[in-house]
C-alpha cells in the first residue's frame, strides 16, 4: 500500500453539494504533498475557487462512492476493489488506479487530456 495525497476539483465551486448532501466534485490523487499543494495553489478565482485539499473524512466518502461499482472479493475472500483487472485492498491504491485508467482512456479517445488540468 502506497501513500497518496488528495485534492478535490469542484466544477461548481469549493464545497458544493447536491440536494442529497452529496459532494459535487472529483478526488484527484497525487504522490506527494508538494504536487498536491501546487495543484491547489494554481487555482484561479473566477467568482469561485474550484480546487481544495479537504479533510480525510470527505475525501474517503467521495472515493468510496466513486469505487462502489468496483467492490469485489479476491480468491481468498478478502474485501477490496477490482480495478482494470487488478485487485486492491487499499482504498487509496484502488482509487488511484481507477483515476489513472480514466485518464488513459481520455487520452486514447481525445488526445492530451488530464483531469488534473480541469
Amino acid at each position: 500500500m502506497s501513500r497518496h495525497y488528495y485534492a478535490v476539483y469542484w466544477p461548481y465551486g469549493v464545497n458544493t453539494f447536491n440536494f442529497d448532501h452529496e459532494p459535487i466534485g472529483t478526488v484527484v490523487p497525487f504522490d506527494t504533498t508538494k504536487a498536491r499543494d501546487a495543484y491547489v495553489a494554481a487555482d484561479r478565482f473566477d467568482g469561485n475557487f474550484h480546487r481544495s485539499a479537504p479533510d480525510y473524512r470527505l475525501t474517503r466518502k467521495m472515493m468510496l462512492e466513486a469505487l462502489r461499482e468496483f467492490r469485489s472479493l479476491d480468491s481468498k475472500g478478502y474485501e477490496g476493489w477490482r480495478v482494470d483487472g487488478v485487485f486492491y485492498e487499499s482504498l487509496g491504491d484502488a482509487y488511484k488506479a481507477m483515476f489513472d485508467a480514466d485518464a488513459q482512456l481520455r487520452y486514447d479517445l481525445f488526445g492530451d487530456v488530464d483531469s488534473r488540468d480541469a
